[in-house]
């Protein structure tokens, strides 16, 4: 029997880039589900709000906390999925590298604080049996280990 999908994270009331984030939810769901189309649009509902060019939005440690744990807990089979959420999180290290906002801290520091599951993350999908998502899992585990190295993280 599979595991069951991690615990959505709790967004109601917070924003990504593009407002409200209260359309995540649904597009979080989607990426363990079976309609090729909902995942691609959950995927590029990622790359446009939750992380867009590496910056941290408010939801960002948050739903990326659940991809991760989606990852690890190899609940996505679609390999095309997992190389874009394995470049979401590679968004998710440059938006920990970011600087620390006096009055919004745990914006970017909650994406520092998942460096680590990151690099786990990216190192179990470096074991997946498609050669794109070990890729992509390489450079993501490189890049984590580059944002950790430069704010003195083990």
């Amino acid at each position: 029997m599979a595991p069951n999908p991690p615990q959505l994270p709790a967004l109601d009331g917070r924003c990504h880039a593009l407002g409200p984030a209260d359309d995540t939810a649904v597009h979080l769901a989607a990426l363990s589900g079976r309609s090729p189309a909902a995942r691609q649009a959950a995927t590029e509902h990622l790359d446009a709000a939750i992380a867009p060019g590496g910056r941290a939005w408010p939801v960002s440690a948050d739903v990326a906390q659940y991809v991760s744990d989606l990852l690890l807990a190899d609940l996505v089979s679609d390999g095309a999925t997992k190389v874009e959420l394995l470049y979401f999180l590679g968004q998710i290290t440059e938006a920990a590298d970011g600087v620390v906002a006096a009055d919004d801290p745990d914006t970017v520091l909650g994406c520092r604080a998942l460096l680590a599951q990151i690099l786990s993350t990216a190192e179990h999908c470096e074991r997946d049996a498609e050669e794109d998502v070990r890729v992509e899992a390489a450079d993501a585990a490189e890049s984590a280990l580059e944002v950790m190295e430069h704010h003195g993280l083990d």
